[in-house]
């Protein structure tokens, strides 16, 4: 199992910048490890993964009265077509979405771009 580091809204920030991408999840409440065990899960039934995957990052940080979570996408195994459909899929429930969006969108109020 991946352990989940816990950043600051100007950790996140720097994310953006190891070139590959994050998903986001907003409002991830009670145990985070649920949460990366239901979220790698769904990716293997979904087949956005193989069965033998595991995360390599996870990073939990809190904006507003929110938990959220960032899941990397830096691995090969992850096939971004079926993950992009997940992310549309999971908008509306989980508020998924690209790290650089999150960032871009201004959903950090604190972070100066």
């Amino acid at each position: 199992m991946c352990n989940v580091k816990e950043l600051n809204t100007e950790e996140i920030k720097e994310l953006r910048y190891k070139g590959y991408e994050f998903l986001i999840l907003q409002g991830c409440g009670g145990s985070l490890n649920e949460w990366v065990d239901g979220i790698t899960n769904l990716f293997k039934e979904q087949k956005i993964v193989p069965l033998s995957f595991s995360f390599n990052e996870i990073y939990s940080f809190k904006n507003g009265n929110l938990i959220n979570l960032a899941f990397s996408l830096k691995s090969n195994d992850v096939d971004m077509s079926k993950l992009a459909i997940f992310k549309l899929k999971m908008r509306e429930s989980f508020g998924a979405m690209w790290l650089s969006d999150y960032i871009d969108n201004g959903y950090i109020k604190d972070i100066q771009i």
